[in-house]
């Protein structure tokens, strides 16, 4: 008896050997990928420093450094925990202060300073209060 096959049997016959090769080419791909991959991430890509050309001659000048900015008149002060608002406001009333920030989240407070008075002095000043838990310049800060 002949074994005769249609040729949409052919094709599809091809087609299922094809996607087996496919598919062993494909795990071989993947296998020889993993092999290669931990091997390429152990080289040494880079150059040690021993490698880099030395500089001749003095030292290069150091830049700087960057000079403190503040507000000029104004201090950030926060005082400890429990102090009364009567006992901040009676310390700001002596030192010729006024609040004009009060930090929601920190609980920090922005003090205008009286003319005629330095932020050092300020800071200073408060800082020796046993109420406070520290005194700072207000900063500017710049972004770079």
């Amino acid at each position: 008896m002949l074994d005769i096959m249609s040729r949409r049997d052919r094709i599809d016959l091809k087609n299922r050997q094809m996607a087996k090769y496919r598919n062993k080419i494909l795990l071989l791909v993947v296998a020889l990928v993993m092999v290669w991959m931990p091997a390429m991430a152990g080289c040494q890509c880079q150059s040690s420093a021993d490698d880099l050309p030395l500089r001749e001659g003095p030292p290069l000048p150091l830049p700087p450094p960057p000079q403190e900015e503040y507000v000029p008149d104004q201090i950030i002060v926060k005082f400890k925990a429990g102090t009364s608002s009567e006992a901040e406001a009676q310390l700001n009333e002596a030192m010729g202060t006024s609040v004009i920030y009060t930090s929601p989240y920190a609980g920090f407070k922005v003090l205008q300073i009286p003319e005629g008075k330095t932020v050092a002095e300020m800071v200073e000043a408060y800082s020796k209060q046993s109420i406070v838990e520290y005194a700072e310049p207000n900063y500017i800060y710049h972004g770079t």
